[in-house]
């Protein structure tokens, strides 16, 4: 099957709105992973403490956030943002910011794709999942 591709965009005059694209289903996806995983690790760690384990809860906790925060970042703030200044593609660390000039097209073939005029593509890592 061919892949869609978006050429054109445009924003009213004077519009400060910005359009967000997420993949919505793999972030709660994710967060709810998270949670379940969490829940895991704080029930391990209770059923540590009520043998004599004391220590346990000290490891557990911020393993679970750990895992919480991690999965949050991919699934939530893996984000496409149009802006009227140009296009944002936030990953979990790196955020590309694109002006309009230098955009070539958006390719949607498992998952929203940026292509540039020299030809390289810009992806979200949950959007690319899809």
């Amino acid at each position: 099957m061919p892949a869609t591709t978006i050429t054109r965009a445009s924003f009213t005059l004077g519009s400060n709105e910005e359009v967000v694209v997420r993949n919505r289903t793999r972030a709660i996806g994710l967060i709810a992973f998270s949670a379940v995983t969490a829940g895991a690790i704080l029930i391990g760690a209770i059923v540590a403490i009520a043998k004599g384990n004391s220590s346990a809860a000290f490891v557990g906790t911020p393993i679970e956030g750990v895992v919480f925060y991690v999965c949050w970042v991919i699934g939530w703030r893996s984000t496409i943002r149009l802006r009227p200044e140009g296009i944002v593609v936030e990953n979990c660390v790196i955020r590309y910011m694109v002006p309009w000039r230098l955009g070539r097209q958006f390719v949607v073939s498992q998952g929203i794709k940026l292509r540039l005029l020299d030809g390289r593509m810009i992806a979200t890592l949950a959007a690319a999942a899809t």
